[in-house]
């Protein structure tokens, strides 16, 4: 076994807002890991107040606990606070410009604090990134597996990948690799900046992925990366087998019953002795993956219901806006977000499978 993976040191970024219980069992999970040589550790700390609206999102004790958790670990993590709320989206992306751009790291892993990672899980990372870092069309890696497997499935399936997960937890890229995805990734980020992240308008980006031809499950940040590695000509590589246990059931983009729902509480986070040994993941056929991430990925709608989605979300657009343009109204449009948010029009909305190799 190797004991240097990398030919140059890996960034981990870790992002946190108000949840200390969450931070302090992933924190934990990480210092446990092997192979946590040559690793830089950021801790990206969201402000309680946001910016924009000056609603207050967490009180100053749980940010203040969570820094200390921080601080009274083993990691000797650099913090960068924020004293105002910037929201999951664009903290996200100011990690990116300040590792990649103002501090040059060639690789960087991101991870959040509801992801509680197996003892191998940065070694596994750093693995992937030098074992498809000359690999065409390998835009991201992760090891957060497949829920539905069960431990003998697990054990025969160590080295095997797939792709389509629209989760992007726990994941890491290369610096050219990212460059090549972050001019797409703006025309999303264009339309989330300067606002209240809780508060941007889903319709106006579903019309935009309506009008660029992708197919995101959900209009997140973790989607909006996914069309940036689609447009760059890039898919995604995880791990059949899960090296994660998810434990947010509570969150800006999660609620317990959706949690319990989505059938994440039966997912367990094995630990396999074997993936010390680990030298290299099954091979992979580039054109095929990617073949396989377009069909789940582009927008085959036709065009009568292009404009009928179009008009759709151009409705919803305007009336959401509408409710946002004063105070008096602004708590119900927050109300009325949540409530879009969780109708599920199957006609709208498709699901995303993923592919094995």
């Amino acid at each position: 076994m190797r004991n240097e993976i990398l030919d140059s040191k890996l960034g981990l970024v870790l992002f946190s807002f108000n949840r200390p219980e969450y931070l302090d069992r992933v924190i934990k999970s990480i210092q446990r890991n092997y192979s946590l040589n040559n690793v830089d550790f950021y801790l990206f700390q969201d402000g309680p107040v946001n910016k924009y609206t000056g609603i207050r999102y967490a009180d100053d004790r749980e940010i203040k606990e969570c820094i200390n958790i921080a601080k009274n670990s083993k990691i000797p993590w650099q913090i960068e606070k924020y004293e105002k709320n910037q929201g999951v989206g664009p903290i996200q992306y100011k990690a990116k410009k300040k590792l990649f751009d103002g501090l040059d790291y060639k690789y960087v892993l991101f991870l959040e604090d509801d992801i509680v990672l197996s003892r191998n899980y940065v070694r596994l990372i750093k693995l992937m990134l030098n074992q498809f870092e000359d690999c065409e069309g390998v835009g991201t890696v992760q090891c957060i597996g497949k829920k539905k497997l069960n431990l003998d499935n697990k054990k025969d399936r160590l080295r095997e990948l797939c792709t389509g997960n629209y989760q992007l937890w726990a994941w890491a890229t290369w610096k050219n690799r990212w460059k090549e995805m972050e001019p797409y990734f703006l025309d999303y980020y264009n339309l989330i900046k300067n606002m209240d992240y809780r508060y941007i308008n889903i319709f106006k980006i579903k019309k935009f992925y309506l009008r660029e031809g992708f197919k995101p499950k959900v209009p997140s940040q973790d989607q909006a990366i996914a069309y940036a590695r689609y447009k760059a000509k890039m898919f995604g590589l995880n791990t059949v087998v899960n090296r994660i246990k998810y434990i947010g059931k509570e969150g800006t983009h999660q609620t317990k019953t959706n949690y319990l729902r989505e059938g994440w509480n039966e997912v367990k986070l094995h630990e396999f002795n074997e993936d010390r040994y680990i030298e290299s993941f099954a091979e992979i056929n580039s054109k095929l993956f990617w073949q396989k991430q377009e069909q789940i990925y582009k927008d085959k709608t036709s065009i009568p219901v292009f404009w009928i989605k179009s008009a759709y979300y151009t409705l919803l657009y305007i009336l959401f806006e509408i409710l946002k343009r004063n105070q008096k109204t602004f708590n119900l449009s927050k109300k009325v977000y949540k409530t879009l948010k969780k109708v599920k029009l199957r006609i709208l909305d498709s699901e995303i499978d993923e592919f094995e190799i």
